[in-house]
């Protein structure tokens, strides 16, 4: 059975790599890498083309020009710093070298990461311990390496308020249940991070204090 095919989705005179990911799943998906400019359609087997077809010329271009419209907030700017969702001065951060920065950021987000990660596993009922660490992703927030028992974490996520980073945390460990995105691995996401695709989309949207989705939600 077919997996993977690669189209090209023709936009404004340009033209945009399209993989389509054959997958167990009842609906559409689509996701646009601005750093690729490609797109990721996951569709169901056996889903007609056609229908594919008519799912990108009315999602795509959208899609596209929404996701390369947005303009976070840098979170470092001089010796201001966003942690943990809040600009916060640190004397000098500026002049140190890039591995010194990076260095204190890691620290900072693992000092976070660890007991959090024990504590939610335990809510879980996950009983096997996972080693926690942490890196520069460009695409991915969390990584959970099943059969080694360790879980890695992007480095960029030091900026976002906790309950952000912690929607992360829940998102890596309910892979231990279910490695696929299925609707029994968000049953059990969503079960114990019922804010969740609030918290995902300040992520995916550079709201580091998640205040913008907070009053989003409010006003739903």
């Amino acid at each position: 059975m077919k997996q993977l095919e690669q189209w090209i989705f023709r936009d404004e005179g340009h033209d945009y790599p399209v993989t389509i990911n054959y997958r167990r799943r009842r609906s559409l998906g689509l996701r646009y890498r601005e750093e690729k400019r490609d797109y990721i359609c996951n569709v169901p087997y056996r889903y007609p083309k056609q229908e594919i077809i008519k799912f990108l010329q009315k999602h795509a271009s959208k899609l596209r020009k929404r996701v390369e419209s947005r303009h976070p907030i840098a979170p470092i700017q001089g010796d201001m710093v966003y942690l943990f969702g809040s600009p916060v001065t640190i004397e000098g951060f500026s002049s140190w070298s890039q591995a010194k920065q990076e260095k204190y950021l890691k620290k900072q987000l693992l000092d976070f990461l660890v007991p959090t990660a024990q504590e939610d596993a335990k809510k879980m009922g996950i009983a096997m311990e996972h080693s926690i660490k942490v890196r520069k992703m460009k695409s991915l927030w969390g990584v959970n390496h099943i059969q080694k028992g360790d879980i890695t974490f992007a480095l960029s996520l030091v900026h976002y308020r906790k309950d952000i980073i912690e929607s992360v945390v829940y998102h890596e460990l309910a892979h231990d249940f279910y490695r696929g995105h299925g609707k029994y691995f968000y049953r059990v996401l969503l079960k114990y991070c019922p804010d969740y695709w609030v918290l995902h989309k300040a992520l995916g949207e550079g709201d580091y204090d998640g205040t913008h989705h907070l009053e989003r939600k409010s006003e739903d």
